[in-house]
C-alpha cells in the first residue's frame, strides 16, 4: 500500500495534505507534480511556459523507483537545511571573532 492509498483511506484532507507534501519536496529540487498515478510524473520547473508543459521536460519516476528516491530526497533535504544552519554558525563565529580582534 502506497502513501497515497493509506492517506485516501483516512480521508481528503489527510491526501491533500499528502500531494501538498510531495509537491513542496518535488519544488526544492526544480520539480512540479503532476500526478502520483503508478508513480510520480513532475515536469521540470524551468521548462514551463505559462500553462505549456513540454512533454519532454516531464520526469516520469514509477512507483518503485519513487518508493527509494522519495526517503533519499527527505534525507537530502534534512542535510541541506543543517548544512546551511552550520553556515549561519560559522558566519556568526566569523563575525564575533573579527569583533573581538579590534
Amino acid at each position: 500500500m502506497t502513501r497515497y492509498s493509506m492517506a485516501r483511506l483516512k480521508g481528503s484532507e489527510a491526501y491533500r495534505q499528502v500531494l501538498k507534501e510531495e509537491a513542496e519536496l518535488l519544488a526544492l529540487y526544480g520539480l512540479r507534480l503532476m500526478g502520483i498515478e503508478g508513480g510520480v510524473s513532475a515536469a521540470v520547473e524551468a521548462e514551463i511556459d505559462g500553462n505549456r508543459i513540454d512533454p519532454w521536460a516531464v520526469v516520469e519516476i514509477n512507483g518503485k523507483a519513487w518508493k527509494w528516491l522519495y526517503p533519499l530526497l527527505l534525507r537530502l533535504r534534512k542535510a541541506e537545511a543543517r548544512v546551511q544552519e552550520l553556515e549561519k554558525q560559522i558566519k556568526r563565529m566569523d563575525q564575533s571573532q573579527s569583533l573581538a580582534a579590534k
